[in-house]
């Protein structure tokens, strides 16, 4: 008995394709992923085995997730704001960007998947972290756990070879977890350079401090420039009256004369 279709638009031009019940369901999933987090990072996962991959799951989901946003939105739950790894299939990623490039030229506002069209996402395995709020500190907590990882060997790769006396060992870069994109506040693409740029922003709330900061200034100037003048004038009739207190003085302390 055949399974039971969905009709899902998965090409260009305004066609249509039909994916299986479960498929189409595994579409709609990955594309909310990248959809409604206002964090993606896109990573190659190596040859993992079962216990590595729990293993890294548990680390990402022990990071403290990121603050939810009070701009407007209703307040979540820690829970709800944990971050999560999705291992995506490969097969559906291409479907997807295709998708979401045509709701782009019908002026719909959707991510920029012009990263993640390349070759290099669709070309092998792919996973994605997602947080539902982009939070640099954690931003940077998450990409310091994936790059220890992911230069962690195996539990049974070989020994790396001695070294030869009188020449440096090369050094072995392993990147069993790598990251090769992301999608930011639901809308900007950036490679691994510049997330790393974002991660090391200060928190949204600090940025906003500053620019008020910055904005009130003139105003404590002008304030400040106000308080030492009327400071000045107060300290200036405060001389005159001493002043005049003095000249005033020897009159009247003079007696009269024998």
């Amino acid at each position: 008995m055949p399974r039971p279709t969905v009709r899902v638009q998965a090409a260009a031009a305004g066609a249509r394709r039909t994916f299986p019940a479960a498929k189409a369901l595994a579409f709609r999933e990955q594309a909310h992923l990248l959809t409604h987090n206002d964090l993606v990072l896109f990573l190659r996962p190596g040859d993992f085995a079962a216990h590595e991959w729990r293993t890294i799951r548990q680390q990402i989901a022990a990071v403290p997730p990121p603050p939810a946003s009070s701009e407007g939105s209703i307040p979540t739950t820690a829970e709800g704001n944990q971050l999560r790894l999705t291992y995506l299939r490969p097969g559906l990623v291409p479907a997807i960007v295709r998708t979401l490039q045509q709701q782009r030229t019908q002026g719909t506002a959707v991510p920029d998947t012009s990263l993640l069209a390349d070759a290099s996402h669709s070309s092998g395995p792919l996973a994605a972290l997602t947080a539902p709020t982009l939070h640099p500190p954690t931003l940077l907590r998450v990409l310091t756990l994936l790059q220890t990882f992911s230069r962690t060997p195996p539990p049974n790769a070989p020994p790396p070879p001695p070294p030869v006396k009188g020449k440096d060992a090369p050094p072995i870069v392993v990147e069993r977890l790598k990251l090769l994109s992301s999608l930011l506040d639901q809308t900007t693409a950036a490679d691994p350079d510049q997330t790393t740029k974002i991660a090391n922003l200060p928190p949204i709330e600090v940025l906003q401090a500053q620019i008020v900061g910055l904005l009130s200034a003139p105003g404590a100037r002008i304030t400040g420039v106000v308080s030492a003048r009327a400071s000045e004038l107060a300290r200036t009739l405060e001389g005159f009256k001493l002043g005049l207190e003095e000249a005033a003085a020897p009159s009247s302390s003079e007696s009269p004369s024998a």
